[in-house]
């Protein structure tokens, strides 16, 4: 697969693409909104890893937003849930690397389950 990493805490991102490559996958890597935005648009990637707090005047959400006209397949990384639900159409909840729930985001957002263990309503 191809992929595109963006990520601006560069220790992070060398152990990611490190282990993305190792795994067989060719794997390139944007420091900033801006670097990620260009590439995104530039080249064709299966999925895209997104950190959502990126430097600069272009973050994390307003690159996925973007893509997401595009059809692309984005893995915003997020411990935020009400953001994640907000930001994305398909969710994927994992803990300790199990999948606890994945739906339409629109689908989990009136799940009782997700709103009482993920949203502390």
């Amino acid at each position: 697969m191809r992929l595109l990493l963006v990520e601006d805490n560069e220790r992070v991102a060398q152990f990611v693409v490190k282990g993305l490559q190792e795994a067989g996958h060719t794997t390139d890597h944007a420091g900033n909104g801006r670097d990620g935005m260009f590439l995104a648009a530039a080249e064709p990637y299966d999925v895209i890893i997104m950190d959502r707090m990126l430097p600069g005047d272009i973050d994390g959400l307003a690159i996925i937003e973007v893509l997401r006209k595009e059809r692309v397949a984005v893995l915003l990384v997020e411990q935020n849930v009400p953001l994640t639900l907000a930001a994305s159409e398909r969710i994927y909840i994992i803990e300790k690397g199990i999948v606890r729930h994945h739906a339409l985001a629109s689908e989990l957002r009136v799940n009782d389950a997700v709103i009482h263990q993920y949203l502390g309503v």
